[in-house]
């Protein structure tokens, strides 16, 4: 998300969703509702791995990761998926911080550090979402950490510079902004790769959601082509998990259909402005994303 500095009012913009490109994409848009395309859902086992959605998108938040009984898991993702249709799950902030996906059984959200969280909640979602035949995913921030001192010429590690060559940390303008962020690239690609996919494998996950905070960087080619070079080397070491991956492309930023259809199991891309819908339905609308 581009704007996280007040959270409550992302996660209402981030639910607001509409399906595009015959299923295929999902763009949020911060003045519609609720209107997704996709599959009907089915009572089969998890999907294996596929491009494209296998059905509408949807969200758990922190606000259901608590204490949860199996039965209330059971009643809120057969209600997604039986009444929605939904069958991507993302599983927003569900992590520790954001250098760590899981510290112990139980643990507070990653923003406000204040919400509680169950690893053995998170598992029976993801029993449940893959009881239904439907896929789950890990949202983790691309190019944020906890970590101050990351940054490494030698590996390709490097801080994000803003259009004033400032560090970038977020949010900005806040008196105590939450995370420093480094640019995407290969070598931030095998760091983020190698302190989630792990974690993420083992709770059951079936992919990882890259989120993103926009087009931030002075350098503009230097953040697409990092980028691009970021899900390249991400997309064959989750592989080697059997993970996927999708990533948000704010406002379009870095978009290439041949990346899009390469490295990304779907589109998902959120929009801002009435110009950048039109030009991603343009996009979509290209005899090379039909296929």
């Amino acid at each position: 998300m581009r704007h996280p500095s007040n959270r409550s009012g992302e996660l209402t913009r981030r639910q607001l969703l509409l399906g595009l490109g015959a299923g295929l994409s999902m763009v949020s848009l911060s003045s519609m509702g609720l209107s997704v395309a996709g599959a009907q859902p089915t009572s089969q086992p998890a999907a294996s791995p596929a491009r494209g959605l296998i059905g509408r998108y949807g969200f758990l938040t922190p606000a259901v990761m608590g204490e949860q009984t199996l039965q209330s898991v059971r009643e809120r993702v057969t209600v997604m998926v039986q009444e929605f249709g939904i069958r991507e799950f993302q599983f927003y902030d569900w992590f520790a911080d954001y250098s760590t996906p899981v510290s112990g059984e139980k643990w507070t959200d990653a923003y406000f550090r204040r919400t509680p969280i169950s690893r053995a909640t998170i598992q029976m979602h993801i029993d449940e979402v893959h009881r239904h035949g439907a896929r789950a995913w890990a949202y983790v921030q691309a190019v944020g950490s906890e970590e101050r001192d990351l940054e490494n010429e030698a590996m390709g590690i490097r801080k994000m510079l803003d259009h004033k060559g400032q560090w970038y940390w977020h949010p900005p303008n806040a008196r105590s902004p939450r995370f420093p962020t480094y640019m995407p690239s290969a070598g931030w690609a095998r760091h983020m790769t190698e302190r989630w996919a792990g974690a993420i494998k083992q709770l059951g996950f079936d992919g990882v959601h890259w989120d993103t905070l926009g087009s931030i960087a002075g350098d503009k080619e230097a953040e697409r082509q990092g980028t691009h070079d970021f899900l390249r080397t991400a997309g064959p070491l989750l592989a080697q998990r059997s993970l996927l991956q999708t990533m948000n492309m704010v406002d379009l930023a870095w978009w290439d259909r041949a990346i899009v259809r390469e490295l990304l199991a779907f589109p998902y891309v959120e929009i801002w402005s009435q110009k950048k819908a039109e030009r991603y339905f343009q996009e979509m609308d290209s005899p090379d994303m039909a296929t």
